[in-house]
């Protein structure tokens, strides 16, 4: 089945279009955005709409419990160390750098020096991907408890 992904792109298998906020955003707009989304991470852009970081649902409520949501705001809290690729990239690279970095998200841009988000990958895209290869699966092969 992997020998099936070897030739994909990242691109053939990222979500296109990106849920961002500003770095001004307060935390109450941010949580509204992931809940009415129905996403686990927001990815965080600056006024000339280039990546600055992202924040996960984990994070939100890691830094964020207890404080003013209405006046602490998306860059006081943001992980700015986002892991980024191109769509042109290669999907076995895109994978490597996920094990490496042992994260489950890497934002899509449009390249190395603008860092414009144009999608994201996440290991539940790769699995869908995985999953589309193969045949249906018989049902003799699931368990239930």
């Amino acid at each position: 089945m992997t020998e099936k992904l070897t030739g994909k792109l990242v691109k053939d298998v990222m979500r296109r279009g990106v849920i961002t906020c500003y770095t001004g955003t307060p935390l109450r707009e941010v949580a509204r955005i992931m809940i009415q989304s129905n996403i686990r991470e927001v990815v965080v852009i600056d006024d000339r709409a280039q990546v600055c970081g992202v924040i996960s649902d984990h994070l939100l409520v890691r830094k964020a419990y207890g404080k003013d949501l209405d006046k602490t705001v998306a860059e006081d809290i943001l992980l700015p160390y986002t892991v980024t690729i191109s769509p042109e990239a290669p999907l076995s690279e895109a994978i490597d750098l996920m094990q490496k970095k042992r994260i489950r998200n890497v934002v899509i841009v449009s390249d190395e020096w603008e860092k414009r988000p144009v999608g994201i990958l996440s290991c539940t895209d790769i699995v869908r991907e995985m999953a589309a290869l193969e045949e249906l699966i018989p049902p003799s092969y699931y368990r239930f408890m």
